[in-house]
């Protein structure tokens, strides 16, 4: 096995490996048209950076070369790149924490618009990007056996120790969790540096650097990658057109008072609240004193 320097997570490391498992760029929809298909490293940067930010500014023809040489210097591990993504600032991090916890579904949206966009699945680079990171995560000695990822599909963490054990992912949910590491819980995007250097050596020639890491494929790992969205997020979907239903019938009722419910709480409230799932109690709560006994009453629908 080919020696290396300790690797690093980071938003860089996860850009480059990203970017390298997107299909090939620079590919024009019509000859007689200058419009890319839209699936360069500036196409992808700005679209994770607006699962944060989804009002981020509309790149323009002038500031194309400054976000590419931004962009640059953000795969590397040198800056946080394009300064409008404002990704260096603590503000963001809690702007991306706050999303997923309370517009978890549609984050993970995001994420599989960008999964859909950029990468050929046909190519199994869905795999080989899943199975890269996971690799990655589990070498970074830097990262705790008991740091917590929001990688489920549910939205709830998982410990390093636990998620370097999965052998199936839903890669969606996978992807908005390490991206949210990388911007949350990564102060210093240059802590990848060494790790960029070893994967894109310099050539002679100083051109356009590939990748030449091949701790992917010397790793044995498999794993199995999902594109279908567990059915949390239809349950999700259908409790919140039936809370906007009930707001427009009934806007005094209980049920449309506003209520942060986490990602996982949802799931499972779905289910307590079926009226088949368990029979009603009723509990009276009368004055207790020694001797006493509180009388539960059940009563089968």
């Amino acid at each position: 096995m080919n020696q290396h320097p300790p690797f690093r997570l980071c938003g860089g490391t996860f850009f480059a490996l990203f970017a390298e498992a997107r299909t090939a760029t620079g590919i024009r929809k019509d000859p007689l048209s200058s419009k890319k298909s839209g699936r360069t490293e500036s196409d992808l940067f700005l679209a994770l950076a607006s699962i944060i930010f989804p009002d981020l500014p509309k790149r323009t023809g002038q500031d194309k070369q400054t976000i590419s040489n931004s962009i640059s210097n953000f795969k590397t591990c040198k800056t946080w790149g394009w300064s409008e993504a404002r990704l260096k600032e603590s503000h963001t991090r809690e702007v991306f924490s706050a999303r997923l916890h309370d517009e978890y579904a549609a984050a993970v949206r995001s994420m599989e618009e960008i999964v859909q966009k950029f990468i050929d699945m046909g190519t199994q680079k869905d795999e080989w990007l899943c199975k890269a990171l996971l690799v990655l995560i589990e070498q970074d000695d830097s990262i705790p056996s008991t740091q917590e990822f929001y990688a489920q599909p549910d939205g709830t963490p998982i410990s390093k120790e636990k998620l370097c054990q999965q052998d199936s992912l839903y890669i969606a949910p996978f992807l908005l969790g390490v991206w949210h590491f990388c911007v949350c819980g990564r102060k210093d995007n240059a802590c990848g540096h060494e790790t960029y250097e070893n994967w894109f050596p310099q050539n002679q020639s100083h051109g356009r650097r590939t990748f030449q890491a091949t701790f992917v494929e010397e790793s044995q790992k498999k794993i199995k990658v999902s594109h279908e969205l567990p059915p949390l997020f239809d349950d999700e979907k259908q409790q919140e057109q039936s809370q906007q239903n009930g707001s427009e019938e009934d806007t005094t009722s209980s049920a449309t008072q506003e209520e942060v419910i986490p990602p996982a709480a949802t799931f499972i409230q779905n289910v307590f609240n079926s009226p088949f799932s368990h029979p009603t109690i009723n509990v009276t709560k009368p004055k207790i004193f020694p001797g006493d006994h509180c009388v539960i009453n059940i009563y089968e629908d």
